[in-house]
């Protein structure tokens, strides 16, 4: 049996390149699994195999606790209990019962390899994403894969994001097939789904299309300080805001004022109030799924029309 799991290991860690450790891991997990099974689901087991010969040894084990915090006997020992068997045991350590090692055939060898499967594809599935963090990525380009309950599934290069219903914009047709952009909202590691989490209605998300599509911001010159999209707006008194701003700048440059925040202060006067009218949103919201509908409508002819402006060979 021993030589049997050295030969497992060998085989999956080649087939997959992976190191024998995560094998060796996966396979400790497997085994553990099925202990707990025959004696109780709520156990504590361990099980240790031996890198050099195969051999396994199998144990459970029960953390030990306060006498007052005792509450699962399948997992815990209380202190004064755990005390009469080892007098210097003290609360967090663990009091191990060997077992007798279950049988690898009763488990069978394909079980074990989809326990170790899935915990490569865990461990693919993190570099993956980790390779696309590092590339401080916020703005995500894909397509759509498939729709799940309203979510659009959205599969960019090899990872996949999760575009939420309430993170669409209002009235969006989406398809499968449609390609879209969206920006990186977060990342929930505890999903096992999609971990990257998409948005279409973020400020964040216009101002990273202004970064692109804006040759100043790119190049430096301009700097985009907020996104006022769908937020009320607390207009001035002073049309001119471009003029006070350049009088406020020569003013701290000339030391009339400590700092800009004191010149807007001082130089400032703030008129009202002016929120998003709900009908306009929604209007402008259905211009903008015309322009698609009709953006993807026309495709094709544009590229039909590009084909013939080159003209004969």
């Amino acid at each position: 049996m021993s030589r049997e799991i050295l030969l497992l290991v060998d085989v999956l860690a080649r087939e997959k390149n992976v190191s024998k450790e995560i094998v060796f891991g996966a396979l400790e997990l497997a085994l553990a699994s099925a202990s707990k099974k025959r004696i109780h689901d709520d156990a504590d087991v361990r099980v240790v195999v031996d890198r050099e010969t195969g051999d396994f040894e199998t144990f459970r084990r029960w953390e030990v606790v306060a006498d007052e915090d005792f509450i699962l006997e399948a997992q815990h020992i209380p202190l004064s209990e755990a005390q009469k068997q080892d007098p210097d045991v003290e609360i967090g350590d663990y009091l191990e019962e060997a077992l007798e090692p279950i049988d690898f055939g009763r488990i069978g060898a394909q079980a074990a390899k989809q326990v170790i499967l899935q915990k490569i594809r865990d461990a693919e599935r993190e570099q993956i994403l980790n390779d696309f963090l590092e590339r401080k990525e916020h703005l995500v380009t894909g397509t759509i894969k498939r729709m799940e309950r309203g979510n659009a599934i959205v599969e960019a290069g090899k990872i996949e994001a999760v575009l939420p219903r309430d993170q669409m914009i209002p009235r969006e047709n989406l398809r499968v097939g449609d390609r879209v952009k969206a920006f990186l909202l977060r990342i929930d590691r505890a999903a096992r789904g999609p971990q990257l989490i998409l948005s279409r209605t973020a400020p964040e998300f216009i101002i990273k299309l202004f970064e692109m599509e804006v040759p100043e911001v790119d190049d430096g010159l301009l700097e985009i300080k907020a996104a006022a999209y769908n937020l009320p707006i607390l207009s001035t008194r002073n049309q001119e805001n471009g003029v006070t701003g350049c009088g406020i700048i020569a003013g701290v440059g000339a030391g009339l004022y400590a700092d800009f925040a004191s010149g807007v202060r001082q130089t400032v006067q703030f008129d009202k109030l002016i929120s998003p009218d709900p009908r306009l949103r929604d209007y402008y919201h259905a211009c903008s799924e015309l322009f698609d509908t009709l953006y993807r409508q026309s495709a094709a002819l544009y590229d039909r029309l590009d084909a013939l402006s080159a003209g004969p060979d």
